[in-house]
């Protein structure tokens, strides 16, 4: 979507992109100020990895710094915008094939998911002029809590989004 300077000019900035995020096939749009997370999730963060509960994901032990803070992850970021999307296979599988798990039937979550996101990440560009970091499982980042502090939380859709074929993600 091409965006005029007339348009630019009356942009509600918030409005807009969710609009767009939406059009793009985002099921769910929330906003967070991009801060430290909170001491207690600070707290369960640090206890979760010290108690072994990541097990063999050693990744989530990297980075700490920057996943309790995204404004060390991007320099300046003023919001963390928050994208859900149902990722539920139009097709399922026979009963009786080899059974792969739902979100990862079909092609790559992690690509069209991406691909969706970085067209959002243009559209705010061209809107604002700012640049977003797109991070779909590629970046160390509390998605659980931005998604809780946008607004998006499991409780509040939980009828709609089952947790296995859920992708959140900030932008």
């Amino acid at each position: 979507m091409k965006v005029t300077n007339l348009q630019k000019s009356q942009c509600r900035i918030g409005d807009d992109i969710k609009a767009e995020a939406l059009r793009l096939g985002f099921d769910a749009v929330g906003f967070a100020h991009a801060a430290p997370v909170s001491h207690e999730a600070a707290k369960a963060f640090t206890q979760w990895i010290a108690e072994g509960k990541h097990d063999c994901m050693q990744w989530a032990t990297n980075y700490t710094d920057l996943r309790l803070d995204p404004t060390r992850l991007v320099e300046g970021a003023q919001t963390v915008i928050s994208l859900a999307v149902n990722y539920l296979p139009r097709q399922i599988q026979e009963a009786d094939a080899p059974q792969v798990a739902r979100y990862a039937y079909g092609t790559d979550y992690h690509e069209v998911v991406r691909d969706m996101a970085r067209q959002l990440a243009a559209y705010i560009k061209e809107c604002t002029g700012h640049e977003s970091r797109v991070c779909v499982d590629s970046a160390p980042i509390l998605e659980r809590y931005w998604a809780q502090q946008a607004g998006l939380h499991r409780a509040q859709h939980a009828a709609h989004y089952p947790p296995a074929w859920l992708v959140l993600l900030p932008v």
